[in-house]
C-alpha cells in the first residue's frame, strides 16, 4: 500500500519529473512578460 501512487494525478507526476529536471520559470518573469529562458533536452 505505500507504493501505491495510482492515486496521483499523471500530470502531478509529470510536473514533479519537469521540477527534478530543473524545468522552471520563476512566476515573477512569467507575470511580467519577459520571455522565458529556451527549453533545454
Amino acid at each position: 500500500m505505500e507504493t501505491d501512487d495510482s492515486w496521483i494525478p499523471d500530470s502531478f507526476k509529470q510536473g514533479m519529473l519537469d521540477a527534478a529536471a530543473g524545468k522552471l520559470v520563476d512566476m515573477e518573469t512569467v507575470l511580467s512578460g519577459a520571455k522565458p529562458p529556451p527549453h533545454r533536452l
